[in-house]
């Protein structure tokens, strides 16, 4: 079972990656494509304070967005 704070904390690092898939001196050998397909993702991608952690009905706690 995936814990909250692993769930927050994958979605930042996905941010993060497909952040460095745009910057072309940190990722010179991606193809543009690849460029194209990150920043249409992250046009719609949550931000970091977008991320909250929020109980379910059996009271574990799970991972939501806010004002979704």
């Amino acid at each position: 079972m995936t814990l909250p704070d692993e769930a927050c904390r994958a979605v930042a690092q996905t941010r993060q990656f497909l952040l460095e898939l745009l910057d072309r001196e940190k990722t010179p050998r991606v193809p543009m494509a690849v460029r194209l397909q990150a920043r249409r993702l992250l046009k719609h991608y949550p931000l970091d304070m977008e991320v909250q952690v929020a109980p379910n009905r059996r009271g574990y706690e799970k991972v939501v967005l806010k004002d979704c």
